[in-house]
């Protein structure tokens, strides 16, 4: 028996959100410093041979087709890193400048081309639940605004959204930076 679900296409997006959330069983995020290298990016965004890309569906499409399910312990290719913008602000540091740089060029690397990519951006426990939802909301459209049009990356490879303070690294101190960070994840050809 097949299941057909329709979703509107206005859900697409946040659909692969939820289902790539970097809170999901199947991904397992790989820490990188803010020294991180375009190889170091390259090698932990490149999914690994044979090693399926994060299901996008869960077995539903967007026209009601039904997929089967991609086994949910793939290792997917995931990235966080602590990028730094000014305080309470969507304008990023030189330091967190230069890491973008850094993760742009490798995004536009011959390895990494081919696929699309999702960037989750994190606050700390500092503002209340709205305000850290809207702050990071405009530091993924000033990241992804940046890498489209300073660094060239094709507007369709790349989405970026808002997390807020939904998911800290540190539970036990939710206003700890180690919160603030960034996450990419590869979303596949």
């Amino acid at each position: 028996m097949r299941l057909s679900i329709r979703i509107p296409p206005s859900m697409a997006l946040l659909a692969i959100a939820l289902i790539a959330a970097p809170t999901s069983p199947w991904a397992q995020t790989k820490q990188l410093s803010a020294s991180a290298t375009t190889a170091d990016f390259i090698r932990a965004l490149t999914p690994a041979p044979g090693k399926p890309t994060p299901p996008r569906s869960r077995g539903v499409t967007i026209d009601g087709s039904a997929q089967p399910n991609q086994d949910s312990g793939a290792d997917i290719a995931e990235v966080s890193i602590n990028i730094k913008f000014g305080t309470a602000s969507a304008t990023l540091t030189g330091e967190g400048e230069d890491v973008i740089k850094r993760l742009a060029a490798a995004l536009n690397s011959p390895q990494l081309s081919p696929y699309h990519f999702l960037i989750h951006c994190f606050t700390a426990r500092a503002h209340d639940a709205d305000r850290a939802l809207e702050l990071t909301n405009r530091q993924a459209d000033a990241l992804r605004t940046l890498l489209v049009n300073t660094y060239r990356i094709d507007p369709a490879r790349i989405d970026a959204i808002g997390e807020g303070q939904s998911t800290p690294l540190d539970k036990a101190h939710p206003e700890s930076a180690v919160n603030e960070r960034i996450e990419v994840v590869n979303l596949g050809p």
